[in-house]
């Protein structure tokens, strides 16, 4: 029997859990204290352990050593992007397989990820850390304004600045002290933002799934808004020059196996590098992926790792691809009714709980996808659509 460790640094990856009790493994669930009434679907693991804070090394290596005394275990498993350093280092400390600290420091950490595109030629816009001050001022002199500057180790488009001008940047500088050295500063691109999702299998990619975000995250993450995206037609020209770049970047990461979200900018005939995550994409945007192939990113993700410390060959059921969308937002009502556009025959996942709502659909024909998410929008923006301000926590 497979014994799994999952970590989650917020209470997320109830698909994933449910995949490796599938799989016949036994699971062990360990999270933060704060989290401890958090609805954990406990039914899913064995036992469910709690540590203070994960941002301790030393803490909760000491603490997974003592759960490891009477513990084994094969496989440590990430619920969520904060969890991915945190189980690398595990991993470390442990000697287990998987992602290694080396590897993920480049799908974890924004400077590192553009660093390693940069030496293996892969186009990035403009870069800088935000601590050293001639770079600073040199990414400011070769650029215009605006600028960005993000955390290096934040996931989506938590705690981003943009920039107007060089006395919003250095005070901002000023005001981040000793944590400046824990951002990065780059030219802010004008252009759509593309993502690919994949399944890769010992350096061979398996399934690819090429997607444009309506309104960039950035934007609807902090002005509110309908969160949409669709599919990129597989045999445009933008599709396969995504897939190629994707695959190059995969290669610059060292990624050998594992599910990987990778976005990008586009402007024109230019494509750039903007980060890349190796898990399944957050904001339910698997749903795309799933409603456009059939295939389960998350179950793909737990099948994975089994199949790593197994005997089982990993194999991808057969698919085929379609082109699909997703639209979705924060609701006005509790448990918000789609109405009529809740009988169109193409849905394939709905989503109306807890002050959201959202829809993913696929059809054959992207004109189709097109009417569908115009439809969408308006219903949404009509009837639905509320907005917060922006959090600094990504849960």
């Amino acid at each position: 029997m497979v014994k799994v460790l999952a970590i989650a640094h917020f209470c997320k990856g109830e698909r994933l859990l449910k995949t490796f009790q599938e799989l016949g493994c036994q699971t062990v669930l360990l999270s933060r204290a704060d989290l401890q009434d958090k609805p954990w679907p406990r039914e899913l693991v064995e036992e469910v352990f709690f540590v203070n804070d994960f941002r301790h090394r030393r803490d909760f290596l000491n603490a997974v050593s003592y759960l490891h005394q009477d513990r084994d275990f094969d496989v440590v498993a990430p619920l969520d992007e904060y969890a991915v350093s945190t189980c690398a280092t595990v991993r470390a400390h442990l000697a287990l397989p998987g992602l290694c600290e080396g590897t993920t420091r480049k799908v974890r950490d924004k400077l590192t990820m553009r660093c390693a595109a940069r030496r293996n030629d892969i186009p990035v816009p403009r870069f800088c850390g935000f601590n050293n001050k001639r770079q600073i001022a040199g990414l400011m002199a070769d650029s215009t304004a605006p600028w960005m500057v993000k955390p290096r180790s934040a996931g989506g488009s938590v705690r981003i600045h943009k920039l107007w001008s060089e006395r919003e940047v250095w005070e901002l500088w000023e005001s981040l002290g000793d944590k400046r050295s824990y951002h990065l500063m780059e030219e802010f691109v004008e252009a759509d933002v593309y993502h690919v999702d994949t399944v890769v299998h010992e350096g061979k990619v398996l399934l690819e799934v090429p997607g444009r975000y309506a309104i960039p995250p950035f934007d609807v993450w902090h002005s509110g808004g309908v969160f949409c995206a669709q599919t990129v037609p597989r045999k445009s020209k933008t599709a396969q020059d995504l897939l190629r770049l994707n695959r190059r970047v995969l290669e610059a990461m060292g990624i050998r196996s594992g599910v990987n979200h990778v976005e990008f900018l586009g402007r024109g005939e230019d494509i750039y590098f903007l980060e890349i995550a190796a898990r399944v994409p957050g904001s339910n945007l698997d749903q795309l992926a799933t409603a456009s192939t059939g295939v389960d990113l998350y179950r793909e993700s737990a099948r994975l790792q089994y199949c790593a410390v197994t005997d089982e060959p990993y194999k991808l059921d057969k698919f085929h691809y379609r082109e699909a969308g997703i639209v979705q937002c924060l609701a006005q009502q509790e448990t918000p009714s789609l109405g009529k556009v809740g009988e169109l025959p193409e849905l394939t996942w709905t989503w109306c709980a807890d002050y959201h709502v959202g829809v993913a659909f696929a059809s054959p024909k992207a004109s189709r996808i097109d009417d569908i998410t115009a439809e969408l929008l308006d219903h949404f923006r009509e009837r639905h659509l509320a907005v917060l301000p922006a959090s600094d926590s990504p849960a």
